[in-house]
């Protein structure tokens, strides 16, 4: 297994993990969101020859990567400011629906606070759903902290903050 930043060859392994995703009933805007943004970056890069613009630095897209298939996928938010935080997180991330329940989440999320460490970041905020049991299993297996919960849109969310 391979945890790294995507690349431009990468677009056709990152359209077969959104299809696992619809084809299980799980498509969900939000959560596709880095994924899709990733392709518009890659199918922009390919048109500018590779130059990332300014805006794309502002995230990053990682990718856990097994035989030529993408098992889960990381998005690091750093350069966001603390309001955009508490809603969305600086670290979101997802493992594709028949690889779950193997300990992937935790272990990409390990993966990604080293990367945040790595540019300076001295805590993180990540959210999920109150019923997301495997996310908050996740989170707290990082040592994550509860530090509130919200109702918004129908939903309970649980925010925690992982010191670096």
């Amino acid at each position: 297994m391979e945890f790294r930043k995507t690349v431009l060859e990468d677009k056709e392994m990152l359209l077969d993990y959104i299809k696992e995703h619809n084809d299980a009933g799980e498509y969900n805007p939000s959560n596709m969101y880095p994924v899709i943004e990733c392709i518009k970056w890659m199918e922009q890069a390919e048109k500018n020859e590779g130059n990332k613009s300014q805006e794309s630095n502002l995230n990053d897209t990682y990718i856990l990567v097994d035989n030529n298939r993408i098992l889960g996928i990381v998005n690091i938010r750093c350069n966001i400011i603390k309001e955009m935080a508490e809603i969305y997180g600086h670290i979101g991330y997802g493992v594709r629906p028949s690889e779950r329940r193997k300990g992937l989440a935790t272990y990409m999320l390990k993966e990604a606070l080293l990367e945040c460490k790595k540019r300076g970041m001295e805590e993180v905020i990540l959210g999920c759903h109150k019923d997301n049991i495997a996310s908050s299993k996740t989170i707290i297996n990082n040592n994550g902290v509860l530090y509130k919960n919200s109702f918004k849109n129908g939903k309970e969310s649980e925010y925690y903050k992982i010191k670096l």
